[in-house]
C-alpha cells in the first residue's frame, strides 16, 4: 500500500523538496488509513467486553453451545488484541526507552506520559521580576527569549590565524568531500533510534526504516543532490525545540534545557556528515579533550586530575585549579568563528560550505506545552540533539586549547609539571574546562584575559559567577582575594575528588539509573555497596525503609546469571571490580601511551616505563585512587586469577619481558614453576631477549654453578616447554588478557569473577526464559521452581501466622503448598488434563510440581512444537497462581473452562507477537495447535 502511495505522489522540484512533500502526503494518508483500519480502540475494547459478558450471562441460565464457546474464544482474542494495541499506543507516546523488555503494562506507560507532561508543563514564567501566568504571554516571552538567544551579535571578532594548529591530511579532506555512497546513507538511517520524539515532519525512524526499500532511491537522490549544490530547501532544516527542566519547580527560562527535535530527512543528512567527521576529528583535537571521541573517556581526565591533586598535596606544591563554567555553551557558538576554525584545521572549501549551509538554513519553533511558537531563523549556536553538534563544539573548544598553549609557551601561564616530564595546564570535557596553574597573581590575570579573549572570538561567554576557584596548599586570604578579582566563587578540594565513591546518591526509584561512572573510577566502600544492595533488594521485593517485605530468594541467588538459575541482577561488588579492571587493560594497551593520564601515572610511579607490570610498584605515597585500582587484584582468589594472573605478556622481541618474573609462558611466572633454577640463575632480572637462543637453538642461560640432580630435571622440563617459543625481532612485547581472545571487557570479567554454583539445574534454566513468554511469567516460574512463592505453607514458615484458613483455596482438602497448588489439587489436575487433551497428550497425575513442569515441557518431539508447548505449560502455571490470588483477594471463582480459554488466547497473542512467520488464525490455534506450531 505504501509503495503504491509513494509512487503515486507527483511532486516537482528539488529532490529535498520532493522527499519533504511526499513524506507529508504519506503521513496524511497513513492517518486516514489508521482511522479506517483501527478505528477507536477504546470502543472496540468495550464492544469485545460486552460480547464476552453477554455470553457469560447466558452461561448462568443454560449450557453454552459449541458456537457460543467459539464466539467467546474469538471475543477473548479480540479483547487481547485491543489491549495489545492500547499498550503499543501508550508505549509510543511515553517513549520509555529505558525499558526495552518488560511486562506488558498499559497503565505503566499511561502514567509515564502523564508524568512527563506534568513535569515538562510550563505553568508560568518569571519575567523581569514578575510572574506571568497567561498562556499567550508565556508563549510570547519564551519565543522572544530564544529568538534573542539565537541572534548573532554585531561584533568585529578577531581570529586565531597566527597560531599553529594540527591540520587534517589531504587524504582525510578528500574523504570528507567524496561522493555520498548508498551504503553509508543506509547505515546512517539504521543507526538512528527508532522511537525518539517526532520532529516537525511528524515521522519517526521506525517508519523510515520499515519503508526504506520504498523511499531509499528518493532519499539517496536528495543526499547526493546536497553533495552537488550544497543547498537545502526551505523548511527541510526546521526543528522543534522542547524545554526540558533542569530541576523541579523551574521558574525562569535559565532553568530549562533546549533540546531540538529534528525532522527525519535532515537528520539522515546530519548523521551522514557526523559519521564522516567522526573519522577525522580525533586527529586534530588534543589529548586534553576527552569528550565525544572514540577511545577517549571522561574517566581519563578525572583520573589525571585526581592524580595531579594528590601529587601537589603530597609535595606541598602550591597550585590553582579554575573550573570554568560557560554560559549556554552550545547556544552561543559564533558561526564565523567556527568556520575560521575549520579553515585553520585544514577542512576543505566544499566541506565548510556544507557546514555553513546546515547552520545558516536552520529555523526553529519552540514547543510550549505542546504548542509550537512561530518559526524563526537561527543566527548562531549549535542545536543540541543534532548528530554533528558535539563534534562542531569540539572544533570550537579547540580554540581555547590553542590559546592556553600559546600563553604557556610565552610563560604567561605556567602549568603543573609532573616529575619534570609532563606539563599539564588544562583538561577539557566538551564545555567543562579545568585550568591548572602555579600560584601567582599574573597567572590569574592571564587566565581572565585568555577567557575574555576567547569569549570575544567564539561567542562562548564565561559565567564567572558560576565558575569555581580551588586552591591547593594556598592561604585562604590569598584565595579570597583572587576569587574577588575574578568575580568567581571558591571551593575546597577536601572530599571533592578523593571521596566521590562514598558520596554516591542513593537511588529512590529505578536502580538502573545509578551512574556507572563512579563504579568505573572509584572503589566503592563496602558500607555504600551494602546500602545500594539494600535499595536493590527493596526495589525487587517491594519493600522500603518504613515497610519491610519478605525477601523470598537469597540475594546471592538473585544475582546469579540466568543460565545459573538467577535473575541476572548485577552483583555490585563484582561489577565495581570488573569496571575498575578496565584501567588494568588500558594501562597495558600500547595505544594508550600518549594519553595524558597514562603519561602522569607512568612518569610518577613506573620511572617512565610504560610497558611494565601494573602491580610491580605499590607505595604508601601512591594516590588513594590508584591504590584502589591496584588493590582489586587482591580482592579475592578469583580477582587474583582475573587480574594478577589474567594479564600475560605476548612476546615480540622479548626486550620488555622479564624471563623469570613476568607471566609469558604458561599461567604463572617461571620463577614459581622452576624455583631451583631461579635461585641458580646468575642474573635474575634478565629479559627474554637477554637469554634468547643462539643460531644453534640453545638458550643463553647463565648459572652460578653447573646444575645437577633435581635442577637438571627442572632444566630439561624448561627447555622442553620452550621449544615452540618464537621471538619476533622488530615487534614490541605487549600484554593480553588470556581469558578472552578479543581482549578484556568489563562484561567478560564480571562473568569470570562470578564462580558461584548454580541454584537450579540447567534444564530448568532453559525453559524459564522462553522467547515467547513475558518476563512476569518467567519470574513466577522461577520462584515456583525454587519453592519461593508465598503459598500458605511458606508464609507460615516465615512467621506469618495470622492466616484464617491454611487449606487450598480451590479444593479445601489439605494445606496449600506449592506441590499441592500446582500439581496435586484435583481441580488443578482437571485443568492440566484439559490442556494436555488440547494438544493430544496423555495426563499422568503428578506429585512434585517442579518435576511435573519439567516432564510436561519435554513431551513434544519436535523443537518447533516444544517451543510453542512450553509457553502453554508456563502460562497454565501462571494462571493457576493468578486464579489463586483472585479467589483470595477478589472473591473470584475457579473455572477450568475459562482458564483453558485464557491459556489459549494468551499463548496465541504471545506467539503471534514474536514470531514473524506465524500466519495461523486464533481458530486454527484452538483446533490444530500442533500444526500451527510448524509455522513458527
Amino acid at each position: 500500500m505504501i509503495k503504491k502511495l509513494w509512487n503515486s505522489f507527483e511532486v516537482e522540484g528539488y529532490w529535498g523538496f520532493k522527499c519533504k512533500e511526499k513524506l507529508k502526503l504519506l503521513r496524511h494518508h497513513l492517518k486516514a488509513w489508521n482511522r479506517e483500519a483501527f478505528g477507536n480502540i477504546d470502543n472496540q475494547y468495550e464492544e469485545a467486553m460486552r460480547e464476552i459478558e453477554l455470553i457469560d450471562s447466558k452461561c448462568d441460565t443454560s449450557d453454552l453451545t459449541e458456537t457460543d464457546m467459539l464466539k467467546r474464544k474469538e471475543g477473548l482474542a479480540n479483547l487481547w488484541q485491543c489491549l495489545k494495541k492500547k499498550e503499543s499506543l501508550w508505549r509510543q507516546k511515553s517513549r520509555a526507552t529505558w525499558i526495552k523488555e518488560g511486562d506488558a503494562n498499559t497503565s505503566f506507560f499511561h502514567k509515564v506520559i502523564i508524568g512527563k507532561n506534568k513535569k515538562n508543563m510550563v505553568h508560568g514564567i518569571s519575567n523581569k521580576g514578575s510572574w506571568v501566568y497567561d498562556p499567550v504571554l508565556v508563549k510570547q516571552i519564551i519565543m522572544d527569549h530564544f529568538k534573542s538567544q539565537f541572534s548573532s551579535q554585531s561584533l568585529l571578532r578577531p581570529f586565531l590565524d597566527n597560531l599553529q594548529f594540527n591540520r587534517i591530511s589531504e587524504e582525510d579532506r578528500l574523504m570528507l568531500e567524496a561522493e555520498f555512497m548508498e551504503d553509508e546513507i543506509k547505515e546512517a538511517v539504521f543507526s538512528c533510534a527508532s522511537d525518539k520524539a517526532l520532529g516537525p515532519d511528524g515521522c519517526n525512524f521506525h517508519l523510515i526504516k520499515s519503508i526504506w526499500s520504498i523511499i531509499e532511491s528518493d532519499v539517496t537522490n536528495f543526499i547526493k543532490e546536497f553533495h552537488q549544490n550544497g543547498k537545502l530547501v526551505k523548511g527541510l532544516n526546521t526543528s522543534y525545540i522542547t524545554l526540558v527542566p533542569k530541576k523541579k519547580n523551574s521558574t525562569s527560562l535559565q532553568d530549562y534545557r533546549p533540546i531540538c527535535m529534528v525532522g527525519c530527512l535532515y537528520k539522515i543528512l546530519a548523521k551522514v556528515l557526523a559519521n564522516r567527521l567522526r573519522k577525522v576529528i580525533g586527529k586534530v583535537i588534543s589529548m586534553s579533550q576527552s569528550a565525544f571521541l572514540k577511545g577517549r573517556q571522561l574517566v581519563d581526565n578525572v583520573l589525571a586530575l585526581t592524580k595531579l591533586v594528590h601529587d601537589m598535596k603530597s609535595r606541598k606544591h602550591k597550585g590553582i585549579i579554575f573550573k570554568v563554567d560557560f554560559e549556554k555553551a552550545f547556544d552561543s557558538v559564533d558561526w564565523s568563528y567556527l568556520d575560521n576554525m575549520h579553515s585553520l584545521l585544514g577542512f576543505g572549501e566544499k566541506w565548510r560550505s556544507w557546514i555553513k549551509e546546515c547552520l545558516s538554513s536552520a529555523s526553529v519553533s519552540i514547543l510550549v506545552n505542546g504548542s509550537p511558537t512561530q518559526v524563526f531563523n537561527m543566527q548562531r549556536g549549535l542545536r543540541q540533539g543534532y548528530p554533528y553538534s558535539p563534534y562542531l563544539f569540539l572544533i570550537a573548544a579547540k580554540g581555547l586549547h590553542s590559546l592556553i598553549n600559546e600563553a604557556e609557551s610565552k610563560n604567561l601561564l605556567n602549568g603543573v609539571v609532573v616529575d619534570g616530564n609532563t606539563s599539564v595546564s588544562h583538561l577539557q570535557f566538551a564545555d567543562d574546562t579545568a585550568l591548572i596553574c602555579e600560584v601567582s597573581v599574573s597567572s590569574m590575570w592571564a587566565i581572565k584575559f585568555l577567557l575574555r579573549w576567547f569569549e570575544i572570538m567564539s561567542g562562548l561567554k564565561i559565567n564567572f559567577g558560576k565558575s569555581t576557584l580551588y586552591g591547593l596548599n594556598v592561604e585562604e586570604s590569598w584565595l579570597n582575594m583572587v576569587a574577588t578579582t575574578l568575580n568567581c566563587k571558591h571551593g575546597s578540594w577536601k572530599g571533592k575528588l578523593l571521596s566521590f565513591g562514598g558520596r554516591i546518591t542513593l537511588l529512590t526509584s529505578v536502580f538502573s539509573a545509578l551512574p556507572l561512572f563512579y563504579f568505573s573510577i572509584f572503589k566503592i566502600p563496602k558500607g555504600t555497596l551494602n546500602e545500594l544492595t539494600k535499595i536493590q533488594r527493596n526495589f525487587l521485593w517491594g519493600g522500603s525503609d518504613n515497610c519491610k517485605k519478605i525477601a523470598w530468594v537469597n540475594w546471592n541467588w538473585v544475582c546469579l546469571a540466568k543460565s545459573k538459575g538467577g535473575l541476572g541482577i548485577p552483583d555490585l561488588a563484582n561489577r565495581n571490580i570488573a569496571l575498575l579492571g578496565k584501567w588494568w587493560s588500558k594501562f597495558y594497551d600500547n595505544t594508550e601511551s600518549e594519553k595524558l593520564w597514562k603519561k602522569i601515572i607512568v612518569s610518577k610511579y613506573y620511572n617512565g616505563a610504560s610497558n611494565t607490570v601494573i602491580s610491580n610498584y605499590v607505595s604508601p605515597k601512591m594516590s588513594l585512587l590508584w591504590k584502589d585500582i591496584l588493590s582489586i587484584g587482591k580482592e579475592n582468589d578469583r580477582a587474583f586469577l582475573c587480574f594478577n594472573e589474567g594479564f600475560s605478556r605476548q612476546l615480540g622481541d622479548g626486550a620488555d619481558t622479564s624471563f623469570w618474573e613476568d607471566i609469558w609462558l604458561g599461567t604463572s611466572p617461571l620463577k614459581s614453576e622452576f624455583p631451583r633454577l631461579f635461585n641458580l640463575a646468575s642474573h635474575k632480572d634478565s629479559s627474554v631477549a637477554d637469554l634468547k637462543p643462539t643460531h644453534s637453538g640453545n638458550w643463553c642461560f647463565e648459572w652460578r654453578r653447573a646444575p645437577f640432580g633435581r635442577e637438571l630435571n627442572e632444566l630439561e622440563k624448561l627447555v622442553d616447554i620452550m621449544r615452540n617459543v618464537h621471538i619476533s625481532t622488530g615487534q614490541l612485547d605487549h600484554f593480553i588478557w588470556r581469558y578472552c581472545a578479543s581482549g578484556y571487557t568489563a562484561k567478560k570479567a564480571y562473568i569470570f569473577l562470578d564462580d558461584s554454583n548454580p541454584c537450579l539445574d540447567d534444564n530448568y534454566c532453559k525453559l524459564i526464559w522462553n522467547q515467547y513468554v513475558p518476563p512476569k511469567v518467567s519470574v513466577l516460574i522461577w520462584r515456583l521452581l525454587l519453592n519461593r512463592l508465598p503459598s500458605k505453607e511458606n508464609l507460615i514458615l516465615r512467621g506469618v501466622d495470622d492466616l484464617s484458613n491454611t487449606n487450598c483455596v480451590f479444593c479445601g482438602a489439605q494445606m496449600e503448598d506449592v506441590n499441592h497448588l500446582f500439581a496435586k489439587c484435583r481441580k488443578v489436575q482437571l485443568l492440566w488434563s484439559k490442556i494436555c487433551l488440547w494438544w493430544g497428550f496423555s495426563f499422568v497425575p503428578p506429585d512434585n510440581a517442579s518435576l511435573f513442569i519439567l516432564q510436561l515441557c519435554s513431551l513434544p518431539d519436535s523443537k518447533k512444537a516444544r517451543n510453542c508447548w512450553i509457553p502453554i505449560v508456563l502460562a497454565t502455571a501462571w494462571l493457576i497462581w493468578y486464579s489463586r490470588n483472585g479467589v483470595i483477594f477478589k472473591s473470584m471463582t475457579w473455572d477450568e473452562n475459562n482458564l483453558t480459554d485464557l491459556v489459549q488466547s494468551k499463548t496465541f497473542e504471545w506467539i503471534k507477537g514474536i514470531s514473524t512467520s506465524a500466519a495461523f488464525s486464533f481458530g486454527d490455534w484452538c483446533q490444530f495447535p500442533m500444526l500451527c506450531s510448524k509455522e513458527t
